[in-house]
C-alpha cells in the first residue's frame, strides 16, 4: 500500500468508527482506488466489525479541487439527492455517512455502498443481440423514470442550470462564464442559440443526471443502480438527452435509446438540434477552460486535464456535430484540436 493511501486508510477506520453505527471498533482492510474521474477520486474498501462476524464492501468518494470551485458543496448536494432518491425508490446504492468539510478524510468525502456487479456497458459487450436490446430499454427507460420524478423534491439541493427556462436573460450566465475565463471565441455559439431558443418548446425542469452512461450503472442481480450523481442538477430533460447522446457518439444505439425513451415519457423530443449544440458548447468550453486555466477552476480533479488530452479524438468529433448543427467555428477550440 502506497503512503498515501495508508495515511487515507487511518483517517478511513477513525471515521467508520465514529460515522457508522455498525461500525464502532472495525477495521478498514482493502482500500483499492478504483478511479480518478474528471471531478472526484472512488476508493473500494471493506470495513470488517471488531468481532470479524460481519464484513461490508463500501465505496469512498472524494471531492477535490480548489476552494472556489466548491467541493464541499459539491459533496453535500450529491449526498443528498443520493438519500433523496433512495426514498423516492429510484435505483441507487445506499448513502451511510459524510464528510462534507473534510475534517476527518481530508477532503470532502462520502461513504456510500459498493454495488458489486458489472457496467451495464460491460454486461451489453458480452450479451447475445436480443438480450443487448432489453439492457437498452432498460437504459432509457431509467432515463425517463428519473425525468418523471416531481423535481420539487429536489429542488433544495440541486442547482438550477442554463435551460432549465428560456426566459429573458437566460443566457448571461453562459456569457459570464466566456468572460472570466477568456473565452471569447464562445460568443458567437451563444449568439445562435439565443436566436434559436425564440422557437424551442418548452418543457418544465426536471431532475437531470448530466452524466447519464452505461458505465455509470452498475448491475447487480440483475437490478440496476446509477450512480456518479457529481453533475446532477434542474434543467430541462432535453439537456440531459443530449448529453448522452454526445457520450454515447448519436449511433445507432442512442436511435433506439430516443424511441424507448420517447414511448416511456409518453412524449416526442422536439427541438434536439439546440439542447445539441449547448451539450456541444459545455463540453468543449470545460476542456478548453482546463486546458488553458486548470481544471481545478472548475471544480474538477486536478490532473484532469491529462485524460481530456488523451481524448481529442473526441472532442474532434463533438466539434464537428457542433459545426453541422449551427455552423459556428470557435477559434480557441481549432487551436487547441491536433491538426489533420
Amino acid at each position: 500500500m502506497e503512503p498515501e493511501t495508508t495515511v487515507l486508510s487511518t483517517q478511513l477506520t477513525r471515521f467508520c468508527r465514529s460515522a457508522l453505527p455498525w461500525g464502532g471498533g472495525g477495521q478498514v482492510t482493502g482500500l483499492t482506488r478504483l478511479t480518478d474521474g474528471w471531478e472526484s477520486e472512488v476508493y473500494s474498501f471493506t470495513v470488517e466489525s471488531a468481532d470479524g462476524r460481519e464484513r461490508r464492501d463500501l465505496i469512498l468518494r472524494m471531492f477535490p479541487g480548489s476552494v472556489e470551485s466548491d467541493p464541499a458543496g459539491k459533496c453535500a448536494r450529491e449526498y443528498r439527492i443520493l438519500e433523496k432518491l433512495g426514498r423516492l425508490g429510484y435505483p441507487v446504492p445506499r448513502v451511510y455517512a459524510i464528510d462534507a468539510g473534510g475534517s476527518g478524510l481530508g477532503r470532502p468525502s462520502f461513504v456510500m455502498e459498493k454495488i458489486n456487479g458489472p457496467t451495464a456497458d460491460a454486461l451489453f459487450l458480452c450479451s447475445a443481440p436480443e438480450a443487448r436490446r432489453g439492457l437498452v430499454t432498460m437504459f432509457a427507460e431509467l432515463l425517463a423514470d428519473l425525468h418523471a420524478l416531481d423535481a420539487r423534491h429536489f429542488e433544495p439541493e440541486a442547482p438550477l442550470f442554463a435551460l432549465s427556462n428560456l426566459d429573458a436573460g437566460w443566457s448571461g450566465p453562459l456569457r459570464g462564464w466566456t468572460e472570466r475565463f477568456s473565452q471569447p471565441g464562445f460568443g458567437p455559439v451563444i449568439d445562435w442559440l439565443e436566436r434559436r431558443a425564440v422557437s424551442v418548446g418548452r418543457r418544465p425542469p426536471a431532475l437531470i443526471h448530466l452524466d447519464f452512461h452505461a458505465n455509470n450503472i452498475l448491475m447487480q442481480d440483475g437490478r440496476p443502480h446509477v450512480i456518479d450523481w457529481t453533475s446532477a442538477g434542474l434543467s430541462d430533460p432535453r439537456v440531459d438527452l443530449a448529453w448522452t447522446s454526445l457520450l454515447m457518439g448519436g449511433d445507432e444505439v442512442w436511435s433506439l435509446v430516443r424511441a424507448d425513451y420517447e414511448r416511456k415519457a409518453g412524449y416526442a423530443i422536439t427541438d434536439f438540434d439546440f439542447f445539441e449544440v449547448f451539450a456541444c458548447l459545455r463540453r468543449l468550453f470545460s476542456v478548453s477552460v482546463s486546458l488553458t486555466h486548470g481544471a481545478d477552476k472548475l471544480g474538477m480533479r486536478p490532473g484532469a486535464e491529462a485524460n481530456m488530452r488523451q481524448a481529442m479524438g473526441q472532442m474532434g468529433r463533438i466539434y464537428q456535430l457542433l459545426l453541422d448543427r449551427c455552423g459556428v467555428a470557435i477559434p480557441e477550440v481549432e487551436a487547441m484540436l491536433p491538426r489533420a
